[in-house]
C-alpha cells in the first residue's frame, strides 16, 4: 500500500463523515481558534530515522465556551514519510457566566502521520488513538481520530498556498459525558505562507460540528490561525572551503638582447699594446760550446 492510497483513503474518510452530519445540526454560533506548534527533529544529518519531539498549544474560544490545550510528545520517525507518537494532553475549560467550576481532562494519546509530496501538493495523513480522562466522568473515553490534509502551493518555487484540511473524531466507548459513534467533524480550508526554513502561518475559515448529550449537534463557525514551527537539533556541518591553488612561480625575466651590430668608431680602446720585451742573453763562458742557453743555468750558476 503506497504512502499517497493511504493519505488518500484517510482525507476522504474525514471528508465523507462531515458531510454525512452537516445538514441535521440544531445550534449555530461563531468563535475563534489559535495553535501554536512545534516539532523538533533529533535525526542526525544524511539519516533517514530518529526521534523528534512534539508540543502543541491552544486558546480557543466559541459561544460561551473556552478551552485550552497543551499536548507534549514524543516520536519516531522511522523514513519514507512515517512518523509514530505517543504522549499526554492537559485540557482545561469553563463556561463563560456557568455556576459550574472549570473542567480539566488529561488524555493519553498515540497516533501515526505519512507524509508525501506530490509536484506541488504536499499531503499528510494522520490516526490517532487517545484515552480521555475527565473529572466527574466515571470510566475512560475511548475515541479515534482520523485527518487528512492537502497543501497546494502556487507554483515550484511559491512559498504561498492554499489548504484544506478535514478531521473526523469517532468515540469507540459510551461514557457518561461521550456517547458512542460519531463525535466531532472538523473542516478548514484558508491560505498559507511558509518560509524556506518550514515556519508555516495558515489562516482561514473553520466548521467545527461537535455531537454534545445535552443539545444534540452544535455547528460553530470559526476564525483559525495557526503557526507551525519546524525545528531540527542538528544541522548538516558546512561544506569546507575549496582548496586554494597552488603558487605558481612567476617567470624568469626574458634576457637582455644582444647586440650584434660593429662597434661604433672609438667605442673601443685603441691604444696600442705594450711592446715585448726579449730576454737579457750573456755570453757563455769559454769552452761552453754553443748549446742553447739555459735559463736556470744563467740565473743560479753564475759565477761570483
Amino acid at each position: 500500500m503506497s504512502r499517497r492510497y493511504l493519505i488518500r483513503q484517510l482525507f476522504c474518510s474525514a471528508l465523507l463523515g462531515s458531510l454525512a452530519y452537516v445538514p441535521t445540526a440544531h445550534a449555530d454560533d461563531a468563535g475563534s481558534w489559535l495553535s501554536q506548534w512545534l516539532w523538533v527533529d533529533f535525526k542526525k544529518p544524511n539519516k533517514t530515522h530518529g526521534f523528534q519531539l512534539w508540543l502543541d498549544l491552544h486558546e480557543r474560544a466559541w459561544g460561551s465556551t473556552f478551552l485550552a490545550i497543551a499536548r507534549p510528545g514524543l516520536g519516531y520517525d522511522i523514513g519514507h514519510g512515517l512518523t509514530f507518537w505517543g504522549g499526554y494532553a492537559f485540557i482545561p475549560s469553563f463556561v463563560a457566566g456557568s455556576p459550574d467550576p472549570p473542567r480539566f481532562e488529561h488524555r493519553i494519546w498515540e497516533q501515526f502521520i505519512v507524509t508525501e509530496k506530490v509536484k506541488t501538493v504536499a499531503l499528510q495523513g494522520r490516526i490517532r488513538l487517545e484515552q480521555r480522562f475527565r473529572d466527574g466522568v466515571d470510566g475512560v473515553g475511548e475515541r479515534l481520530r482520523i485527518f487528512g490534509r492537502a497543501g497546494f502551493f502556487f507554483g515550484q518555487q511559491s512559498s504561498w498556498g492554499w489548504a484544506v484540511w478535514d478531521e473526523l473524531l469517532v468515540n469507540l466507548n459510551d461514557t457518561s459525558a461521550w456517547p458512542l459513534g460519531f463525535d466531532q467533524n472538523r473542516f478548514f480550508t484558508g491560505p498559507f505562507v511558509q518560509a524556506p526554513s518550514g515556519v508555516r502561518i495558515e489562516f482561514g475559515y473553520f466548521n467545527f460540528l461537535v455531537n454534545r448529550k445535552d443539545v444534540g449537534l452544535y455547528d460553530s463557525h470559526i476564525a483559525m490561525m495557526n503557526l507551525y514551527i519546524p525545528v531540527k537539533a542538528f544541522h548538516k556541518p558546512a561544506p569546507p572551503p575549496p582548496a586554494e591553488p597552488p603558487a605558481i612561480a612567476p617567470p624568469p625575466p626574458a634576457p637582455a638582447p644582444v647586440d650584434s651590430s660593429p662597434p661604433a668608431p672609438g667605442s673601443l680602446d685603441s691604444a696600442p699594446p705594450a711592446p715585448s720585451v726579449a730576454p737579457e742573453v750573456r755570453p757563455e763562458p769559454a769552452g761552453t760550446g754553443a748549446a742553447t742557453p739555459n735559463v736556470a743555468s744563467d740565473l743560479w750558476d753564475t759565477p761570483g
